[in-house]
């Protein structure tokens, strides 16, 4: 019959690959095309009446890629008594034959170019390895494999004729194996534009059981999963599926039958399939891949058809299996509660011995879903914390500004006794090259700090120290900060309303809305729309905090030294006693006097007291800034508020801030730490994923961002230096404690 047999041959020492099978053959018309065009297969676009229900290549470019990477390439397909043959030479045909010819196959010959292709660390055992394991893929198929040196036949092996249950019991499990195999119809949404669910039938093939040795060493070894005939190296939904199935059993079936101890064991989630081996196959007529090299199966509709023939299996074992498997599960559970008092005892040895009293860990039950570590600024904040997390998917951690090891050596880093160390440990976590974020005891580590100065810089501190040891963590999406609140407005009497924001910024915009709706502001006689008032104003709501800033450094009105900053030019130097005299008319009080060449402003104002204001090099480095938030607007005069003329920016924002809410039934609150917040109030900003504002930290551009992580916390003579340049443009009375 067609099909049931393949004979590889290799020369371990020309590298020559020979493949040969007794299938149907390619057929004659399309057999260069399919060779050297690209996705050129009728494996695509498949029905239930395609030869390829269930086709095995995912792409149609593995022959033609391999034709052009080789050095030469032979390729022959016999049927219908015609055998047809493609000569190839550097990926150009060198010749085409037709000969008479019994029987039927396809015969391929080829030696990859090791100008493209590093040949040289493949070996035997790699070949053989994969034929074997493919041959429980294809039963009844025969697989042959001749290993030749220099055209002299050294070795052959002879595969076939066992299954996936086979090779699961080649693990040597420690519980009943457990076999599938059924078709199972699905309805699922194929496309979101699609306006009506789609129908398929997959084929579920699976062996699966619990073995020790999957506990005790890489789980990733003990699994084995194929979609059609393309093994899937990183699982994907079908693998996901079995585990679900599993899940869904024991959650439903198992635990409420539970007894004595065992109805208070903490079974989670990741017990109920931690040992777990499997050779699962999955067939199906569109398979979807995801991943670098798309090796990972993404088909939704695969993991509930697999966790539905999973459950139903599990429903169907003899009692004396599922106690088995359920025994073993239990194992698992007392085994890790057993080795988390440990592993607490030996950070309790290892590093400070006040670290369970900041630690507040996870009750694990089966309400655990998406275990998460919040790491809390302070005592307050984390008792607060701790009353309002979810037990059973939070853990709270009370941090300070963690110890800077940035630049400390892996191996000093295991070695130290720090809060990094400590989060590390509370996640089971390996730092450094080991680095594993699927190990990880916590899918989301959170910063939970005040939204201040010293908040900011713990929160930073330890997203840097995790980007620098820990960098896989940031790259899987499980780092990211808890914005805490900036302000609280609470409206209303008795049945009182509190709106929370997280920024001054966004404070702002409320107050700014408010002005928007109750005032009425025009520039040079045009009436300013809302949306044009808005702009400004948001634009500008910092304008006036900075003036007042500038104002009281020289002791100034802050009305004069805007208009002073609007009306300076060039740098100190190019400013003209003559040009002065006429920008000051309005302010006749004052004197423009020049002494050493240099303007001097100088008099007395009805709002300021003595005024000796110097054009010099200071003067001019600090009103620079002012002066580009000035730039951002056609003129700072002209302006009318409600009637009410000559008024400049400076006015109109002022005028702003008057609306916010100041007493009666309207109470503003500022707030410098978490520990000021109710435990309810923690609740709705901070703990609860449906109704907080959290940030998750990713890299846009990898190289740029560690740069700047470098400059935050190294250490190096050549970071310092740059972060000195950086901080010596800031000045104490510019920072806003509240920005």
């Amino acid at each position: 019959s067609a099909g049931n047999r393949l004979d590889i041959a290799f020369d371990k020492k020309t590298m020559e690959l020979t493949v040969e099978d007794n299938g149907r053959g390619i057929p004659h018309e399309k057999m260069l095309e399919a060779l050297t065009v690209l996705a050129a297969s009728g494996k695509f676009n498949n029905t239930d009446e395609s030869a390829y229900l269930a086709s095995g290549g995912a792409w149609g470019h593995g022959s033609t890629v391999v034709l052009f990477l080789s050095s030469y390439y032979i390729c022959s397909s016999t049927r219908d008594g015609v055998k047809l043959t493609y000569e190839f030479k550097d990926g150009l045909q060198t010749k085409e034959s037709k000969d008479k010819s019994k029987g039927h196959g396809t015969y391929t010959r080829l030696t990859l170019d090791p100008k493209f292709v590093d040949t040289s660390d493949v070996t035997v055992k790699d070949i053989q390895d994969r034929l074997k394991e493919k041959s429980y893929v294809f039963p009844k198929l025969e697989i042959n494999f001749t290993v030749y040196e220099n055209g002299k036949e050294v070795k052959k092996y002879t595969y076939g004729g066992k299954t996936i249950t086979d090779r699961v019991a080649e693990w040597k499990p420690t519980t009943d194996i457990i076999e599938i195999h059924e078709k199972k119809e699905v309805t699922f949404l194929k496309n979101a534009t699609d306006d009506a669910l789609t129908k398929e039938k997959i084929k579920v093939d699976l062996a699966f059981a619990y073995s020790e040795d999957a506990l005790d060493n890489d789980a990733d070894n003990y699994i084995i999963s194929y979609c059609n005939t393309i093994k899937t190296y990183a699982g994907g939904t079908h693998t996901d599926g079995v585990k679900l199935g599993i899940q869904k059993y024991i959650k439903n079936v198992v635990m409420p039958e539970l007894k004595g101890k065992d109805k208070e064991l903490p079974i989670t989630p990741m017990d109920m399939v931690s040992g777990l081996c499997m050779f699962v196959i999955v067939s199906l007529s569109a398979p979807e891949f995801r991943g670098q090299e798309k090796t990972q199966l993404s088909n939704q509709e695969v993991k509930f058809a697999v966790r539905d023939v999973v459950y139903d299996a599990l429903c169907a074992a003899k009692n004396s299996v599922i106690k088995n498997i359920v025994d073993f599960i239990k194992r698992v559970t007392r085994g890790r509660i057993a080795s988390k008092k440990q592993r607490k005892k030996d950070i309790d040895n290892a590093f400070s011995k006040d670290k369970p009293k900041k630690y507040t860990e996870i009750t694990y039950s089966t309400k655990t879903y998406c275990p998460e570590i919040l790491l809390a600024e302070g005592d307050s904040a984390a008792d607060c914390a701790v009353t309002a997390r979810d037990p059973y998917n939070q853990a709270v951690y009370t941090i300070s500004k963690p110890e800077n090891i940035f630049d400390d050596k892996i191996e000093d880093v295991r070695g130290a006794a720090t809060a990094f160390n400590d989060l590390m440990d509370i996640c089971g976590i390996e730092p450094g090259p080991k680095c594993d974020p699927e190990k990880s005891l916590m899918r989301y580590i959170w910063m939970l700090s005040d939204g201040d100065v010293d908040g900011d810089s713990i929160a930073i501190s330890m997203i840097c120290l995790i980007a620098k040891h820990a960098k896989p963590l940031i790259d899987a999406g499980m780092v990211g900060r808890i914005l805490p609140p900036a302000y609280s407005i609470t409206t209303g009497g008795k049945k009182a309303k509190k709106e929370f924001v997280h920024t001054q910024r966004e404070f702002f915009d409320k107050i700014i809305h408010r002005f928007i709706e109750n005032a009425e502001v025009t520039h040079h006689g045009k009436k300013l729309s809302k949306k044009e008032l808005y702009h400004l104003l948001a634009d500008n709501f910092q304008y006036d905090v900075k003036l007042n800033k500038l104002a009281s450094r020289y002791c100034i009105d802050p009305k004069l030294i805007e208009y002073i900053v609007w009306k300076y030019h060039g740098d100190y130097k190019s400013q003209k006693k003559s040009y002065w005299m006429e920008a000051l008319k309005r302010y006749k009080e004052l004197r423009v006097l020049v002494e050493n060449g240099q303007i001097i402003i100088d008099g007395d104002t009805e709002n300021s007291d003595y005024i000796n204001l110097a054009f010099d090099t200071y003067f001019d480095k600090q009103i620079r800034r002012f002066k580009e938030m000035q730039s951002m607007n056609r003129s700072i005069d002209g302006y009318s508020i409600d009637g009410e003329k000559d008024k400049t920016l400076y006015d109109v924002i002022t005028t702003m801030r008057k609306y916010i809410p100041d007493g009666g039934n309207v109470k503003v609150q500022r707030y410098k730490g978490l520990g000021e917040l109710e435990p309810s109030e923690m609740k709705e900003l901070c703990t609860n994923p449906e109704t907080r504002t959290a940030i998750i930290v990713k890299f846009k551009d990898i190289e740029r961002d560690m740069e700047k992580i470098n400059i935050i916390m190294s250490t190096s003579k050549k970071y310092m230096e740059a972060r000195s340049r950086i901080l010596s443009g800031f000045r104490a009375d510019d920072l806003d404690i509240d920005t």
